[in-house]
Order: structure tokens, then C-alpha cells, then sequence
């Protein structure tokens, strides 16, 4: 996907999502294409309204980034549909508190995934099995080659056999 285009792709869905689940008020078999026509409505409109105005601010805060989305989704939220529940902008808060939410923490999910897990790639080399491993963090610019249990450390430009950096 592209990388532009992967925000307003993020916050579409996490907005539709919010309004999906406080439209049936958690029932999820409750859902049908109704709820989620007026769901999608709510999502591609709050999700272009937020990707505009983290644009604009450039911002790359994750408690901002999930406040315009929450408050993006609210205010067309309202707008959208009528409210199935309390009074005329209750479940417009609610939904979204309940983006503001999911954004932060699929945001902060991502940031964990993308900094600290390695990434693992399983290499066929002449009908030997190799397990690669690009550790980000600690061992910057290292890979790791495990074969038949044994794991050497390979610095990662010339990929020439090099002794484990283990930082006391």
C-alpha cells in the first residue's frame, strides 16, 4: 500500500469500526449492511476530516493524532445518523471516545511491532535452511544467521561474519 495513502486508510477504519460497535451497542451479531452502509458514511467522512487536519497540524503525537480522529468522528457521527441510544449526541461521544481509543492504541500496537519485534525470513541456500533475523533496536545493523541451532551474528551491509555484539 502506499505509505501516503496507509493513514487515511488506518483512520477510515477505526472510525467505521468505532461507529459499527456503538451502533449496535456491542452486539455484534446484531450487525447488518444497513449498519454498516451508514458505519462506512461515518468512517471515509471523519477519517478524510481527521487525515486533513493531521495533515495540516503535522503532527506525528499519537495522543493527537487519536484526539482530531475522536473528535472528527464524533462531530460527523452526528451529523450522519441519529442517535440509537441516550440523548441526541451520546452515542456521537461515545463513538467517539471509542475512536480516540482504538486509534491510540492500534498506533501504539504498530510502534511496538515496528521497533522492537525482528523481523524473521526463512532463506533456502543451496539446500541448506537458514533463519534470518534484523533485529532493529539494540543490535543495530546486525542479522542474525541460525543454522542447525547455532546463531552467528552477520553485520548487515556486507554481510561478513562478525562477533555478537551483546551490550552489557
Amino acid at each position: 500500500m502506499n505509505k501516503k495513502a496507509a493513514p487515511l486508510v488506518e483512520y477510515i477504519s477505526e472510525s467505521t469500526m468505532a461507529c459499527l460497535v456503538t451502533m449496535v451497542q456491542g452486539n455484534l451479531l446484531a450487525l447488518t449492511v444497513g449498519h454498516l452502509l451508514i458505519a462506512s458514511q461515518t468512517g471515509v467522512i471523519a477519517g478524510a476530516i481527521a487525515a486533513t487536519g493531521i495533515f495540516i497540524a503535522r503532527t506525528r503525537k499519537r495522543w493527537a493524532i487519536s484526539a482530531i480522529l475522536g473528535l472528527s468522528t464524533a462531530v460527523v457521527d452526528y451529523y450522519v445518523h441519529p442517535s440509537m441510544f441516550g440523548t441526541a449526541v451520546t452515542e456521537a461521544i461515545v463513538t467517539g471516545i471509542g475512536a480516540a481509543i482504538i486509534s491510540y492504541f492500534v498506533g501504539f500496537l504498530w510502534l511496538r511491532i515496528k521497533t522492537n519485534l525482528p523481523a524473521v525470513s526463512s532463506i533456502t541456500e543451496s539446500g541448506t535452511e537458514y533463519l534470518y533475523m534484523a533485529v532493529s533496536r539494540p543490535f543495530k545493523n546486525l542479522e542474525y544467521r541460525l543454522r542447525k541451532g547455532r546463531l552467528t551474528a552477520m553485520s548487515r551491509p556486507s554481510l561478513q561474519p562478525t562477533k555478537p555484539h551483546f551490550p552489557s
